[in-house]
């Protein structure tokens, strides 16, 4: 099952990426692009993650035409089960930042629980930026920072303070040369 292949993937350390020759590169922090009034109402978490400013409202899989179930957007597999297929690649652990490039970056999943008395928790993507610090866009009609819950830069999505987003699910390479179009 998938779940079991990418323990072991990640466990073995096989069919991870593994380039010699990147250097830095993009996204670079840039909130005003994504906070500007006819952007901010119309792209979410994953489009800020992915770096696709184009007002079209996604969920992780969209690109595939397989978007992730409403019910299981807190489910960590889930989600994941659909960005890999949008294009997307599962990691065992971040990047160096020398290994960012123009068309290759890092971004992280956690996910929200359901409040008691619901089934719908939540998903929530941050971004490793140029540079080596990490932002998010909370959603639509929210800004873009890269500042944490607490008020702090972040610095590691692993650490920083993250509100109801719990659960720290994984590291995924974003490779704009693989996202489906």
């Amino acid at each position: 099952n998938w779940r079991a292949s990418q323990i072991i993937r990640r466990e073995l350390g096989v069919g991870f990426f593994h380039g010699d020759s990147l250097t830095i590169g993009m996204p670079a922090y840039e909130p005003n692009l994504w906070n500007a009034p006819q952007v901010i109402n119309d792209n979410n978490c994953y489009n800020y993650a992915i770096d696709r400013r184009d007002s079209v409202r996604r969920n992780p899989g969209a690109l595939a035409g397989r978007p992730v179930q409403v019910s299981l957007v807190w489910a960590g597999w889930a989600v994941a089960e659909a960005a890999e297929a949008d294009g997307l690649q599962i990691v065992a652990g971040p990047l160096d930042i020398d290994r960012q490039t123009d068309d290759l970056w890092l971004a992280a999943l956690v996910t929200a629980p359901p409040p008691v008395g619901t089934i719908f928790g939540d998903y929530h993507w941050y971004r490793r930026d140029e540079g080596g610090m990490w932002s998010h866009k909370s959603g639509f009609d929210s800004e873009a920072t890269n500042l944490d819950e607490d008020g702090n830069p972040i610095d590691n999505p692993e650490t920083c303070a993250r509100g109801q987003y719990v659960h720290f699910f994984g590291y995924f390479i974003v490779d704009r040369t693989r996202l489906l179009p």
